[in-house]
């Protein structure tokens, strides 16, 4: 581990998900792909063919802890998550010039709600029926990326 920096999908989530526009050899920055151009890599010399780089590999996932509880606080639901945040892959194509790929759910949604009631006749009051209704659902939105950064200028990497 060492000087590493900490991950993005962790830095971010620490900052209310505000991104940081850092650059890390060891870290695809998916807030910010002009880090791409900064994965380590190594040119022959007198050329510009990649010698050897460092594919960087970043997986992720987000736990959660959610307790529901009535006005009256009798009833108590409590509901711990663990999901998926993200799989992504950066590889130096060459010296100042990388490319990252992977997947990133945008919005994930389940739910299960049942609602018990009872009809009441407006004039007498007298019970008229009882009911059941299930309101269910689930769905995601899932954020594929593929991006290039290619870097025109020299950059300074002696920090």
């Amino acid at each position: 581990m060492g000087n590493q920096a900490p991950t993005t999908n962790v830095a971010n989530r620490g900052m209310g998900g505000v991104a940081a526009a850092y650059n890390d050899p060891y870290t695809v920055n998916y807030a910010n792909p002009a880090s791409y151009s900064f994965f380590q890599s190594l040119q022959e010399a007198n050329s510009k063919k990649l010698n050897s780089g460092r594919i960087v590999f970043n997986i992720g996932a987000d736990g959660q802890g959610r307790t529901l509880t009535d006005k009256s606080e009798t009833n108590k639901f409590t509901s711990p998550n663990l999901l998926f945040s993200h799989v992504m892959i950066g590889l130096p194509l060459r010296k100042d010039w990388g490319i990252a790929f992977g997947v990133r759910p945008i919005t994930n949604i389940n739910y299960k709600i049942q609602n018990n009631g009872r009809t009441f006749d407006p004039n007498s009051g007298k019970l008229i029926d009882s009911s059941s209704t299930l309101y269910e659902g689930q769905g995601a939105l899932t954020w594929v990326r593929w991006e290039q950064q290619l870097s025109l200028k020299p950059v300074n990497r002696s920090t």
